[in-house]
């Protein structure tokens, strides 16, 4: 199953870089102190070749992948919620929120302190050749501080910082001052603002969230037709059909029809509001899976399409809507989020996944964050130690984030066996084996 994926991607590939190096949040959903999930990577010679990378900032290493590892409940979805909500609120605080529209922003609620404080959030990011830290402190009522630095010649330098409505601006920063401050909104971040006018500086890091795919176990299906709309590529079909022939899902091939609206259903309403309104919905997309089928003798006989939405299975459908995003993310070196890898997928499935990001195939550093219930991936063949992450709840109830390389394990422990015996935490509560639900 492991086969090399192996991608010459001259027409896809990009020149610009988009790298995640370090997210920090506080008081948001179960994280009550500050964590950090950082994707920097220690200084250990496991699988250096395969599962770390250079990126264009001199002296750093990054890892390719980090898999997040805990109990239900434990905080491991929160981590990317807190992504989701990062990268939503840069999108659309400016354009999408009205001036008197709360911030839907969710503090730790079981500590009462936590309540009337703000929550934080701050990523460190790569985009080009530039390292940039980018962070604001929001309550439900306003943004209460904001901050951009970037680093040169490993000298971190300011281009602004908020506090409330009043803004300290660096003389290099430009395009903020073609803006009137007392314009933008206490809702909204100053970020998205400044993105608006296509700033040099700003637009490509409101991109850099843009184009930052998120993938949870609820939201997935709405991929599938992002997928397929990339079978138009031929360069992408091929690539698709690798990966799709390494899965075994049982077909050889894929077959899309799109359909155009008929604007005469709409013929009711005015032609310019009818205009509107079809350029609004998105073509009908009908997907076919094409299979061998055989006589009653055994002999090949003509192939037969099968419906995809109706006929094919739940896990079919998943790993078809993640092919997309994988493949874009290693052609172009995006980072990709995926909540749950495991949820609908065998096991070699999701690992074949994570060996794609953990592999020489990997050419421009792309960045896989999971998370999984799936301990067999708990293997130093698969991850090094600063790539397992173990999720889990502290005495007051925040989460906390341990990679094993933090905790100290040696790299010929039993990590799988070691975990589910309880030894790192981030388990079940441990009355299970005490259970005994009718007595």
């Amino acid at each position: 199953m492991f086969i090399r994926f192996i991608m010459f991607i001259e027409s896809f590939s990009r020149n610009d870089v988009n790298m995640i190096i370090k997210l920090s949040v506080a008081n948001f959903l179960s994280f009550n102190d500050k964590i950090e999930l950082s994707l920097e990577s220690s200084p250990i010679k496991e699988l250096v070749g395969t599962n770390t990378f250079e990126p264009p900032i001199k002296g750093a290493s990054l890892l390719k992948s980090v898999g997040l590892f805990g109990a239900n409940s434990s905080g491991k979805s929160n981590v990317i919620k807190t992504l989701s909500f990062m990268k939503s609120f840069v999108m659309n605080s400016f354009i999408q929120i009205h001036a008197t529209e709360k911030i839907n922003v969710d503090c730790f609620k079981l500590n009462t302190g936590s309540l009337s404080k703000p929550s934080f959030f701050e990523i460190e990011f790569i985009v080009n050749d530039t390292k940039y830290r980018y962070g604001f402190e929001v309550d439900k009522y306003m943004v209460r501080k904001e901050w951009l630095f970037y680093t040169l010649k490993r000298q971190e330098k300011r281009y602004f910082e908020r506090t409330a409505d009043e803004f300290e601006i660096d003389n290099s920063f430009r395009e903020a001052w073609n803006i009137k401050h007392e314009s933008i909104r206490q809702n909204a971040l100053f970020l998205s603002a400044l993105a608006q006018y296509n700033g040099t500086i700003s637009r490509p890091l409101y991109q850099w969230f843009e184009e930052l795919t998120i993938i949870t176990d609820t939201n997935y299906g709405g991929y599938i037709n992002y997928t397929a709309s990339l079978l138009n590529n031929l360069k992408f079909k091929s690539y698709l059909k690798k990966l799709l022939h390494a899965g075994d899902f049982g077909y050889f091939d894929v077959e899309i029809n799109e359909t155009e609206i008929d604007p005469n259903q709409y013929g009711f309403l005015s032609e310019d509001i009818r205009n509107l309104v079809v350029s609004k919905i998105p073509k009908h997309v009908d997907i076919k899976t094409k299979h061998k089928s055989f006589d009653q003798h055994g002999g090949e006989s003509n192939d037969v399409l099968m419906d995809f939405k109706k006929e094919e299975s739940q896990g079919t459908q998943k790993f078809f809507a993640l092919a997309g995003p994988i493949i874009l993310s290693l052609m172009e070196g995006r980072p990709l989020i995926i909540d749950e890898i495991d949820a609908r997928l065998h096991p070699l499935l999701s690992r074949m996944i994570i060996h794609l990001f953990n592999s020489d195939d990997n050419q421009h550093g792309s960045q896989l964050v999971f998370t999984t219930h799936n301990t067999s991936i708990l293997n130093i063949d698969i991850l090094r130690r600063d790539q397992m992450l173990f999720v889990s709840k502290t005495l007051s109830f925040s989460s906390k984030i341990e990679s094993i390389y933090s905790l100290k394990v040696r790299n010929d422990a039993s990590f799988e066996k070691d975990y589910l015996s309880g030894k790192y935490g981030a388990l079940p509560g441990e009355n299970q084996r005490q259970l005994k639900l009718f007595s």
